[in-house]
Protein backbone atom coordinates (compact mmCIF):
# COMPACT_ATOMS: atom_id res chain seq x y z
CA UNK A 1 0.00 0.00 0.00
CA UNK A 2 1.28 3.50 -0.74
CA UNK A 3 1.90 5.84 2.13
CA UNK A 4 3.06 9.38 2.72
CA UNK A 5 4.86 11.12 5.52
CA UNK A 6 5.00 14.85 6.11
CA UNK A 7 7.22 17.21 8.04
CA UNK A 8 5.70 18.56 11.24
CA UNK A 9 7.14 21.67 12.82
CA UNK A 10 8.54 20.69 16.23
CA UNK A 11 7.28 22.42 19.33
CA UNK A 12 9.31 25.34 20.61
CA UNK A 13 10.45 24.91 24.19
CA UNK A 14 11.67 28.49 24.59
CA UNK A 15 12.66 31.49 22.47
CA UNK A 16 15.53 33.52 23.90
CA UNK A 17 16.91 36.67 22.22
CA UNK A 18 14.69 35.69 19.28
CA UNK A 19 16.49 32.32 18.96
CA UNK A 20 13.98 29.43 19.09
CA UNK A 21 14.97 26.18 20.78
CA UNK A 22 12.96 23.18 19.62
CA UNK A 23 12.00 19.91 21.23
CA UNK A 24 13.23 16.66 19.69
CA UNK A 25 11.20 13.47 19.45
CA UNK A 26 11.84 9.79 19.95
CA UNK A 27 12.82 8.30 16.58
CA UNK A 28 11.92 11.69 15.07
CA UNK A 29 8.27 10.63 15.38
CA UNK A 30 5.99 13.39 16.64
CA UNK A 31 3.43 10.90 17.91
CA UNK A 32 6.01 9.21 20.16
CA UNK A 33 6.30 12.39 22.17
CA UNK A 34 9.15 14.77 23.00
CA UNK A 35 12.38 13.73 24.68
CA UNK A 36 13.10 15.20 28.09
CA UNK A 37 16.68 16.44 27.86
CA UNK A 38 17.52 16.65 24.15
CA UNK A 39 16.81 19.82 22.14
CA UNK A 40 17.80 21.38 18.81
CA UNK A 41 18.37 24.83 17.31
CA UNK A 42 17.31 23.64 13.84
CA UNK A 43 13.64 22.82 13.28
CA UNK A 44 14.51 20.48 10.41
CA UNK A 45 17.21 18.55 12.27
CA UNK A 46 16.43 16.60 15.41
CA UNK A 47 17.39 13.20 16.78
CA UNK A 48 20.95 12.08 16.03
CA UNK A 49 21.86 15.30 14.23
CA UNK A 50 24.68 17.65 15.22
CA UNK A 51 22.15 20.42 15.70
CA UNK A 52 20.80 18.78 18.85
CA UNK A 53 22.29 18.89 22.33
CA UNK A 54 21.77 17.31 25.73
CA UNK A 55 20.92 20.03 28.24
CA UNK A 56 22.52 17.97 31.03
CA UNK A 57 25.91 18.36 29.34
CA UNK A 58 25.77 22.16 29.40
CA UNK A 59 28.00 23.85 32.00
CA UNK A 60 24.93 25.89 32.99
CA UNK A 61 22.85 22.82 33.92
CA UNK A 62 21.70 22.54 37.52
CA UNK A 63 19.44 19.60 38.29
CA UNK A 64 16.45 20.68 40.37
CA UNK A 65 15.76 19.25 43.79
CA UNK A 66 12.95 16.72 43.87
CA UNK A 67 11.08 14.57 46.39
CA UNK A 68 12.71 11.25 47.34
CA UNK A 69 12.11 8.20 45.19
CA UNK A 70 10.00 5.38 46.56
CA UNK A 71 11.97 2.88 48.61
CA UNK A 72 10.78 0.26 51.05
CA UNK A 73 7.33 -0.14 52.48
CA UNK A 74 5.10 2.82 53.36
CA UNK A 75 2.00 3.33 55.37
CA UNK A 76 -1.03 4.68 53.58
CA UNK A 77 -0.40 8.08 55.14
CA UNK A 78 3.26 8.10 54.06
CA UNK A 79 2.35 7.02 50.52
CA UNK A 80 -0.29 9.73 50.26
CA UNK A 81 2.23 12.36 51.39
CA UNK A 82 4.84 11.03 48.96
CA UNK A 83 2.40 11.07 46.03
CA UNK A 84 1.28 14.59 46.95
CA UNK A 85 4.90 15.79 47.04
CA UNK A 86 5.60 14.42 43.56
CA UNK A 87 2.31 15.75 42.20
CA UNK A 88 3.24 19.21 43.48
CA UNK A 89 6.73 18.93 41.97
CA UNK A 90 5.32 18.06 38.54
CA UNK A 91 2.63 20.74 38.79
CA UNK A 92 5.30 23.33 39.50
CA UNK A 93 7.20 22.20 36.34
CA UNK A 94 10.45 22.31 38.31
CA UNK A 95 12.40 20.22 35.79
CA UNK A 96 11.21 22.19 32.77
CA UNK A 97 12.07 25.47 34.50
CA UNK A 98 15.59 24.18 35.21
CA UNK A 99 15.99 23.10 31.58
CA UNK A 100 14.85 26.48 30.26
CA UNK A 101 17.12 28.35 32.66
CA UNK A 102 20.14 26.26 31.62
CA UNK A 103 19.44 26.85 27.92
CA UNK A 104 18.93 30.59 28.36
CA UNK A 105 22.17 30.91 30.34
CA UNK A 106 24.02 28.87 27.69
CA UNK A 107 22.72 31.13 24.93
CA UNK A 108 23.79 34.18 26.93
CA UNK A 109 27.28 32.79 27.48
CA UNK A 110 27.76 31.75 23.85
CA UNK A 111 27.88 28.03 24.63
CA UNK A 112 24.81 27.49 22.44
CA UNK A 113 25.40 30.39 20.04
CA UNK A 114 23.88 29.33 16.68
CA UNK A 115 26.22 28.98 13.70
CA UNK A 116 24.87 28.61 10.14
CA UNK A 117 26.39 26.42 7.43
CA UNK A 118 26.74 28.40 4.17
CA UNK A 119 26.30 25.35 1.91
CA UNK A 120 22.87 25.84 0.31
CA UNK A 121 21.80 22.19 0.36
CA UNK A 122 22.83 21.85 4.01
CA UNK A 123 22.01 25.20 5.66
CA UNK A 124 22.26 23.60 9.11
CA UNK A 125 22.09 25.56 12.34
CA UNK A 126 24.70 24.18 14.72
CA UNK A 127 25.32 25.09 18.38
CA UNK A 128 28.81 26.47 18.86
CA UNK A 129 29.60 23.67 21.35
CA UNK A 130 29.15 21.10 18.55
CA UNK A 131 31.67 22.71 16.20
CA UNK A 132 35.32 21.79 15.73
CA UNK A 133 38.10 24.35 16.06
CA UNK A 134 37.84 25.30 12.37
CA UNK A 135 34.03 25.73 12.56
CA UNK A 136 33.54 23.13 9.81
CA UNK A 137 29.93 22.01 9.58
CA UNK A 138 29.61 18.59 11.28
CA UNK A 139 26.53 17.78 9.18
CA UNK A 140 27.89 18.12 5.63
CA UNK A 141 31.64 18.44 6.41
CA UNK A 142 31.92 21.03 3.62
CA UNK A 143 30.89 24.48 4.82
CA UNK A 144 32.67 26.68 7.35
CA UNK A 145 29.96 27.87 9.71
CA UNK A 146 29.65 31.47 10.82
CA UNK A 147 27.60 33.07 13.62
CA UNK A 148 23.92 33.42 12.80
CA UNK A 149 21.74 36.12 14.31
CA UNK A 150 18.00 35.89 13.60
CA UNK A 151 16.19 39.04 12.46
CA UNK A 152 14.25 40.77 15.20
CA UNK A 153 11.05 42.74 14.58
CA UNK A 154 11.58 44.50 17.90
CA UNK A 155 14.53 46.95 17.92
CA UNK A 156 14.71 46.69 21.69
CA UNK A 157 15.09 42.92 21.43
CA UNK A 158 17.80 43.38 18.83
CA UNK A 159 19.68 45.81 21.06
CA UNK A 160 19.51 43.41 23.99
CA UNK A 161 20.71 40.52 21.84
CA UNK A 162 23.61 42.48 20.39
CA UNK A 163 24.67 43.43 23.89
CA UNK A 164 24.73 39.75 24.84
CA UNK A 165 26.73 38.90 21.72
CA UNK A 166 29.31 41.58 22.41
CA UNK A 167 29.63 40.27 25.97
CA UNK A 168 30.13 36.75 24.56
CA UNK A 169 32.80 38.06 22.21
CA UNK A 170 34.69 39.69 25.04
CA UNK A 171 34.68 36.35 26.88
CA UNK A 172 35.63 34.33 23.79
CA UNK A 173 38.78 32.19 24.13
CA UNK A 174 40.29 33.48 20.89
CA UNK A 175 40.45 36.78 19.07
CA UNK A 176 39.21 35.17 15.86
CA UNK A 177 36.09 33.93 17.59
CA UNK A 178 35.49 37.37 19.06
CA UNK A 179 35.79 38.86 15.59
CA UNK A 180 33.23 36.39 14.25
CA UNK A 181 30.72 37.36 16.92
CA UNK A 182 31.21 41.09 16.47
CA UNK A 183 31.05 40.87 12.68
CA UNK A 184 27.77 38.98 12.95
CA UNK A 185 26.43 41.61 15.33
CA UNK A 186 27.36 44.39 12.90
CA UNK A 187 25.70 42.60 9.99
CA UNK A 188 22.52 42.18 12.01
CA UNK A 189 22.42 45.73 13.34
CA UNK A 190 23.20 47.60 10.12
CA UNK A 191 21.04 46.91 7.03
CA UNK A 192 23.91 47.33 4.57
CA UNK A 193 27.13 46.44 6.34
CA UNK A 194 28.85 46.21 2.98
CA UNK A 195 29.20 50.00 3.09
CA UNK A 196 31.34 49.78 6.19
CA UNK A 197 34.92 48.69 6.60
CA UNK A 198 35.12 47.53 10.18
CA UNK A 199 38.23 45.89 11.52
CA UNK A 200 38.98 44.45 14.91
CA UNK A 201 42.60 45.04 15.71
CA UNK A 202 44.37 42.50 17.92
CA UNK A 203 47.61 42.81 19.79
CA UNK A 204 49.36 40.62 17.27
CA UNK A 205 48.52 43.07 14.50
CA UNK A 206 46.00 40.81 12.75
CA UNK A 207 42.64 42.27 11.77
CA UNK A 208 39.32 40.74 10.83
CA UNK A 209 36.78 42.46 8.54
Amino acid sequence: MPYTSEFVEPEILVTHHNIPVYRTYRNDDFEEGPRTFWYTLDASRGTDSRSEFDVRELPTWQAPDHPPYLSGEMTDTERAAWEAAWAGWHADRAEEKAIIAAIQDALDSGELAPYRCPVSWCDALIPMRNLDADNRCPECREGICSPWIPPSPDPRGLSHRLTAIVECALKAPSGSQAADFLAAAIRSAIPDARLLRVHIQHADGASHP
